[in-house]
């Protein structure tokens, strides 16, 4: 996840300079590629530790609530690159 992030920042960066204003149209349809790229791959990651991992007989505490941050963790990422106003974000922290 993290070199996606990385990437979604550094667009932003080059966004915002007023040198790169030519690049505008490219940089955001590559932007929203990779936002689109690490909400597939969070929901997916999400999914699976939700459906095989959390909740299962034998788990520790700290098991669990290594597991649960974990996938705080992957909704948090999605949120950071979602617009402000979206709905999916008020979805995603539910």
């Amino acid at each position: 996840m993290s070199p996606l992030r990385v990437s979604i920042r550094l667009i932003n960066s080059l966004l915002e300079n007023p040198k790169y204003g030519k690049y505008t149209g490219a940089l955001n349809k590559f932007k929203q590629q990779l936002i689109n790229e690490l909400i597939e791959k969070c929901d997916l990651i999400t999914q699976k530790l939700q459906q095989y991992v959390i909740g299962r007989k034998g788990n520790s505490t700290d098991t669990e609530a290594f597991f649960q941050k974990a996938v705080a963790d992957f909704y948090r990422y999605i949120c950071e690159f979602l617009p402000k106003n979206e709905e999916k974000k008020k979805e995603t922290y539910k």
